[in-house]
């Protein structure tokens, strides 16, 4: 099991309502930043998907509503097209992309630490668990492609 740090904890007497208060802001401020970061990743690893949001955004502002809609449903259109005339790519650079993605957080990245402690692969240096890091995950393209016929 992977163990951490304890939280110090307060007394009662500590609680200063402007020190909360300004604690509960800075927290809110972090948290917006990182998730602006977040997107901002997103983003750019999928252009093919953030750039018809964008685009739709920039119609809103320019011309209204129908602008808008009409951008949105014309991107909408033209990646539905995409897929039923060319699914091989479509699947290499929109579909298999957030399929990888998704697969390396899910199956990988989020259960690491605890594979790592259960296999005996974490040390504890004062205090602290030192977890090996993550480097690279070769995930296939489709649900039901393998490592062999990926190209691995």
């Amino acid at each position: 099991m992977v163990r951490s740090e304890p939280t110090p904890q307060r007394t009662p007497g500590d609680d200063d309502p402007l020190i909360m208060i300004v604690e509960t802001a800075a927290r809110a401020a972090f948290a917006m930043i990182r998730f602006d970061l977040r997107l901002l990743v997103w983003a750019v690893l999928f252009p093919m998907l953030s750039a018809p949001v964008l685009l739709t955004a920039l119609a809103w502002r320019v011309g209204g509503t129908t602008a808008a809609t009409i951008v949105a449903l014309s991107s909408l259109m033209s990646l539905a097209g995409w897929w039923l005339a060319h699914p091989r790519s479509f699947r290499r650079l929109v579909s298999g992309r957030i399929w990888k993605r998704w697969r390396r957080w899910s199956t990988y990245r989020r259960p690491w630490h605890h594979l790592c402690a259960m296999h005996g692969l974490t040390v504890v240096l004062n205090e602290h668990v030192a977890i090996p890091r993550m480097h690279r995950v070769k995930v296939p393209s489709a649900p039901g492609e393998t490592y062999s016929t990926c190209g691995a």
